[in-house]
């Protein structure tokens, strides 16, 4: 798969908010943009696969019928611009996601979600359910993170761009439900963000 980005961004940070109550406990955010209006999805790079049920790890991963089935799958796999990372919708996880690959401007990796019902779920009692260190131009869209220090992790020091699409993200313990630490051109459109008991729904920050 080949993605063409339509509105590629500027070296601006886009999005960054901070929503708590008077309990310090963050409130919902609602970003109401659609979930496609920043690709165009054309044919080229490859698709994988990740079912947690149907799965299996000695699949190739190159079809619903051979998906594979752990997160630990997928974070021991080098991806290429343009790949696309599927995880079925209906399915939960109890691992973290780490994106050890970069996309390219043009044609950036993205992991996301097939099949028909709910979101799929990542969830892990440690740091955060998806890291993303030193990498750029990665789309993450259609996930449902929950139960951990932090969603998601952006840190580093590239600056290509990073986007959030449709996530949900709710039960977070000690952080935020995104941190972004010394990072710019990362864009959060349509998500949801709340009870994160001891942090903020989205904070970005230098040291």
């Amino acid at each position: 798969m080949n993605t063409k980005i339509i509105d590629m961004l500027t070296p601006v940070l886009i999005a960054v908010l901070f929503a708590t109550n008077s309990l310090g406990t963050a409130v919902n955010i609602h970003c109401t943009n659609s979930a496609e209006s920043y690709i165009e999805t054309i044919s080229s790079g490859t698709t994988y696969y990740i079912d947690a049920t149907g799965g299996n790890d000695s699949n190739d991963g190159l079809s619903k019928e051979t998906a594979w089935k752990t997160i630990a799958k997928v974070n021991s796999m080098n991806f290429n611009p343009a790949d696309l990372i599927l995880f079925k919708r209906g399915e939960r996880w109890n691992e973290a996601l780490l994106i050890l690959s970069s996309g390219s401007e043009d044609d950036p990796i993205i992991f996301g979600a097939y099949g028909e019902g709910t979101r799929p779920v990542i969830y892990t009692n440690t740091d955060a359910c998806i890291n993303i260190e030193d990498k750029e131009h990665i789309i993450i869209k259609d996930f449902e993170l929950k139960d951990a220090e932090r969603g998601v992790w952006i840190t580093g020091e590239v600056n290509g761009y990073i986007k959030l699409n449709n996530l949900v993200i709710h039960d977070i313990t000690k952080h935020n439900g995104i941190s972004i630490k010394e990072r710019e051109n990362v864009l959060i459109e349509n998500c949801e963000i709340y009870d994160c008991s001891k942090g903020n729904g989205i904070s970005a920050y230098n040291e």
